[in-house]
């Protein structure tokens, strides 16, 4: 959400209202303990599980997901099948308890096991590693366009079909009449419209 959201937010809060501060704070697992108890304004990020008692939730944005992996990889100049998708091995974002996801999910309904050999919980560092290497690294399409050309990678379309990733702005209830709050929750809505704008 930094990456895709952020530029725009910057942009948009530094015009209008150019004293107000900003912290983004950085959360190993899914929580709202920071919403609930006032610490936090808003959380940006995925919903995994049901809304919170309390709290409320606005969909920002939608992102479907793509495999990238070096330019050079052996299968770069191909078209990604379900095949080559499993025969190489994988890194992926981590950041929870958890060792796996809703990716490996679909595989597992579909009778398929990838081989995961690198975990991280830093997007932007995870992408910039699998350069040099045979990895294969499944990622939201839009978060991951910008980094391309960077880290030397490519982008394919996945040979397996996966629910998009969902981009969610939560806030406790009580600051939902709030005027300050209702206009942060604006920009940040009017901000993630701009980064789905091609």
């Amino acid at each position: 959400s930094e990456l895709v959201v952020f530029p725009e937010l910057i942009s948009r809060i530094r015009t209008a209202a150019p004293l107000v501060q900003m912290e983004v704070l950085q959360r190993s697992i899914f929580s709202t303990d920071e919403i609930i108890d006032g610490s936090t304004d808003i959380s940006i990020g995925l919903m995994p599980g049901p809304l919170p008692k309390h709290c409320m939730v606005q969909k920002l944005l939608e992102d479907d997901y793509a495999c990238v992996m070096h330019k050079n990889h052996p299968i770069a100049n191909e078209v990604l099948t379900i095949e080559n998708y499993l025969r190489f091995p994988h890194s992926i974002i981590h950041t929870g308890k958890s060792p796996g996801s809703y990716i490996d999910d679909a595989l597992a309904q579909l009778g398929h096991t990838r081989r995961i050999v690198k975990r991280s919980p830093h997007f932007i560092a995870s992408l910039f590693s699998i350069g040099k290497s045979d990895l294969l690294q499944t990622v939201p399409r839009r978060l991951a366009t910008p980094l391309l050309a960077p880290a030397d990678l490519v982008l394919h379309d996945l040979p397996f079909s996966l629910k998009p990733m969902v981009l969610s702005q939560i806030w406790h209830a009580r600051n939902t009449n709030n005027p300050q709050h209702q206009w942060l929750r604006e920009q940040v809505y009017e901000a993630a419209k701009a980064a789905m704008k091609p």
